[in-house]
């Protein structure tokens, strides 16, 4: 209690230091002190900046007929975020939150929860997508952040190239080459909540045509807060190791090995969900020590000729697994290979085609309230695609054809097309308009879990308990949607550029659980009433909404970094049993207007000074109210391979809520607490 005491009096004194020490800043910017040298990127260089994920090959972002935002090395750096989904909250259109500190929420366009399962995540063409709950586990996607090349996240369908559940969004996390992390990183992070991070790395050449790099990083997260403001149980830690190796054995080959292992452990608060004593009585808690362990491989080679025509072959493994847990341990395998091939045809098309199959292997075991039937299960998924980039005007208006065709093994054939087109109408504007069809397969949870909830009635005849049991009548389909998007991009003048994008999407047979219509009593093991509620693809929907990011560069050393979103969702039920969960109740859990505010400051002396102010409107389905909040950063590079920066986060309040526990997979919900950290980076 006291050390808690008196970590909240320093967080406190020194948030407000920095809040006084940036506003007389700020008042001494406005007399021109002379500033360093920056290597930031211009306004024009970043319309120019090389993107892949919309088009599966190398693009300027200027030419991309979607709603793209990337998160560039020096964005990371100047963030003051430790994690990648802190990192995305400065993304216009998506929502993040967290939980506590074992879970964060990241959805595009609505739809938000823990297992958010509308958003592709990416690493480097692996994706990260969990097939057991059809989310991704934020906390496990750790990489060493001076790693990171770009983050690129696309708002929208992206399914004509990516495939099933890339419906909202992709997040496609991309590394830098091996020559790119030549020599020793050694960085240190000390804090309130951030506990300890150690990161170390080391990359060299192999020969003249090759290079690598190795690293090892560990992680020590303290536990969040309850609403009463009592420490929680969900602590943890984790240590992780990988390696990258680049290998370009000609001029138009490029070959790519890298590899990952991780382990995380902790605690996490679970509420008891037994049929036998102490459980169904005053005991409905309980704090499970669970392992998580994951290995990934994957290998990558290209082949690009001098007329810009280019084929890859690119194959992975991926394992995942988790154990301790009082209601579901597991383990999953993927198996991934996949071929593309672009070429050149004429001079006004490219064609982006390939090729690919992914093998799914599980193994759970449950208990007699959340299980799997069978535990075990395999299945595939081959795809097929094809992409034609036409030009029709020279450097004034394109057109973009694509779809894939996949087929899975449980759900069969669906058919994901696109058409977008993009005008640049006058320099440096751009007006882009599109149109989709993409789908969600339901996740393995959905289509072979058993799930049994215990709560307690109001009357206490003929029993005071009821059993919940969730489960379906058949086999679930594919969610839909149908998006049309329309996006305007420029550059004004030399210091002004502005993204917007509009999008309505409409959806079709979207899954959720129906309440239960009545009900039996049951005398075994104890007297109960037990229910039954069907989880079915019972909802249609609309959502819409307008995201608009902007830079402004204020001065040569001062630059400002803005994003808004709204968000507005309509759910309709289509059954004639009103809906227990995840029905028209998620229109309440996503927030209909967000606002981001950053800067970026460099003052002599090579210190910096970076500062960022997020509000999110209220959550009324959780109770959760509107909230503002705000990081500061400042740093000093003493030489040209040593950082060193103090960083506070959350400082304009104790502590906030962002989110709620879920209904069918309880997990407690915390307090964001206001926390401050130190760090040292060193280059050598």
């Amino acid at each position: 209690m006291c050390r808690n005491v008196a970590t909240r009096l320093i967080a406190n004194g020194v948030g407000v230091f920095l809040l006084v020490q940036t506003l007389f800043l700020v008042l001494l910017g406005a007399n021109g002190v002379a500033a360093r040298d920056i290597t930031t990127l211009s306004l024009e260089e970043l319309l120019e900046m090389e993107i892949t994920s919309v088009s599966k090959h190398a693009q300027k972002l200027e030419d991309a007929a979607a709603a793209v935002f990337v998160i560039n090395q020096e964005d990371i750096r100047r963030s003051g975020a430790t994690t990648v989904a802190d990192l995305l909250r400065m993304v216009p259109g998506l929502h993040v939150a967290r939980l506590n500190a074992n879970g964060n929420v990241v959805t595009a366009r609505g739809f938000s929860d823990l297992y958010a399962n509308k958003l592709l995540v990416l690493m480097d063409g692996r994706t990260l997508y969990s097939p057991i709950f059809s989310g991704v586990f934020w906390s496990d996607v750790d990489p060493v952040l001076e790693d990171i090349e770009r983050i690129e996240v696309i708002r929208g369908p992206g399914a004509s190239l990516w495939g099933a559940n890339a419906v909202n969004g992709i997040i496609n996390i991309i590394t830098k080459k091996a020559s790119d992390t030549t020599g020793v990183l050694a960085s240190t992070v000390l804090g309130t909540e951030d506990r300890e991070i150690v990161t170390l790395r080391y990359g060299d050449g192999l020969g003249t045509s090759g290079a690598y790099r190795v690293y090892l990083k560990a992680r020590e997260r303290d536990p969040s807060v309850t609403e009463q403001g009592d420490d929680a149980v969900d602590d943890w830690r984790a240590v992780q190791g990988g390696f990258r190796l680049d290998w370009n054995p000609s001029q138009s080959d490029t070959v790519t090995l890298q590899g990952d292992v991780q382990r995380r452990r902790g605690s996490v608060f679970e509420r008891s969900l037994g049929l036998s004593p102490p459980a169904y009585t005053c005991h409905l808690c309980h704090v499970s020590d669970f392992e998580q362990k994951g290995v990934n491989l994957l290998g990558r080679w290209n082949r690009q000729d001098p007329a810009g025509n280019s084929l890859q072959v690119q194959a992975y493994y991926d394992y995942t697994g988790s154990t301790g847990s009082q209601f579901l341990e597991w383990r999953a395998q993927v198996f991934d290979l996949e071929y593309q091939q672009d070429h050149t045809w004429g001079e006004r098309q490219l064609l982006t085609w390939g090729a690919g199959a992914r093998l799914y292997t599980t193994d759970t075991s449950g208990g007699s309230n959340y299980y799997f039937s069978p535990e075990g299960n395999d299945w595939y998924v081959l795809n097929a695609f094809v992409q034609d980039e036409i030009t029709l005007v020279p450097e004034k208006l394109f057109l973009t054809l694509g779809s894939k065709l996949e087929y899975h093994e449980d759900v069969g054939l669906a058919i994901q097309p696109t058409a977008r087109i993009l005008w640049k109408y006058a320099p440096r504007h751009t007006l882009w308009a599109a149109a989709s069809r993409a789908v969600r397969t339901p996740s393995l949870g959905e289509q072979k879990a058993h799930i049994t909830m215990v709560t307690r009635t109001s009357d206490p005849s003929p029993a005071d308990l009821v059993f919940f049991n969730l489960s379906r009548e058949k086999e679930l389909d594919p969610e839909e949607v149908l998006a049309f998007e329309v996006g305007y991009r420029a550059q004004i003048g030399d210091r002004l550029s502005v993204d917007v994008a509009g999008f309505y999407n409409r959806y079709d047979k979207l899954i959720a659980a129906l309440s239960p219509t009545g009900a039996t009593v049951s005398m075994d093991p104890l007297p109960h009433l037990e229910t039954t509620s069907l989880l079915k693809n019972a909802m249609t929907g609309e959502v819409y909404g307008l995201e608009i990011g902007a830079d402004w560069k204020v001065t040569d050393r001062w630059k400002l970094r803005g994003a808004y979103t709204l968000t507005r969702m309509f759910l309709h039920n289509q059954e004639e049993t009103p809906l227990l969960v995840w029905g028209e109740d998620l229109e309440g859990k996503t927030p209909r207007h967000q606002v981001s505010l950053r800067s970026q400051w460099d003052l002599p002396g090579n210190v910096e000074l970076d500062g960022w102010l997020r509000y999110v409107s209220r959550l009324p389905e959780l109770d959760i109210p509107s909230y503002v909040t705000g990081d500061i950063r400042l740093s000093w590079s003493p030489r040209k391979n040593l950082e060193v920066s103090l960083v506070g986060r959350n400082l304009l309040d104790p502590e906030h809520p962002e989110f709620a526990e879920m209904a069918i997979l309880p997990s407690e919900s915390n307090q964001v607490e206001r926390s401050l950290y130190g760090k040292i980076t060193w280059r050598f």
